[in-house]
């Protein structure tokens, strides 16, 4: 397990998730169309971030930066404001996501980085070099080999 994912666990939240805040955010996951809205639902419900409610944040998370790349440099104020975040949105790029948005993330961050966040995408090619499998990944293909030569 990596660092990056260590803190950002479920885990390392103290507070305990309530049936109200386990529906709550399982609804959340619903409306995450912007960086506001992810923001949002991380500070309202990062410690029910378990299961299928993490599920529905990753594929939130990796399906905004896929489809609205550019978009991206809207989330930097908020890492700013609150470092954990970058770890928590870098966490929910993981096997639950689509191959397609995985690799097309890591190039992104490779060759269309938006000025003022290289260091975030530099983060994000680390995180994706280290990355498991997405369920989608024919068995026996490396992970690192298909997200390196999309």
């Amino acid at each position: 397990m990596s660092l990056t994912v260590a803190l950002a666990s479920s885990s390392a939240y103290a507070l305990e998730c309530s049936r109200e805040d386990e529906f709550a955010a399982d609804k959340s996951v619903d409306h995450l169309s912007s960086w506001k809205d992810i923001y949002s639902a991380y500070k309202r419900f990062k410690h029910c971030d378990d299961g299928a409610i993490s599920e529905g944040y990753s594929d939130g998370v990796a399906k905004i930066m896929a489809n609205h790349w550019t978009g991206l440099r809207k989330a930097r104020p908020l890492i700013q404001a609150d470092p954990a975040f970058e770890l928590w949105i870098i966490h929910h790029l993981d096997e639950t996501d689509t191959n397609d948005d995985l690799v097309k993330i890591d190039r992104l961050s490779r060759t269309a980085c938006p000025k003022g966040i290289q260091e975030f995408c530099e983060k994000i090619h680390a995180h994706m070099e280290e990355a498991e499998c997405p369920r989608d990944f024919p068995a026996g293909v490396g992970c690192q080999a298909k997200i390196n030569h999309p």
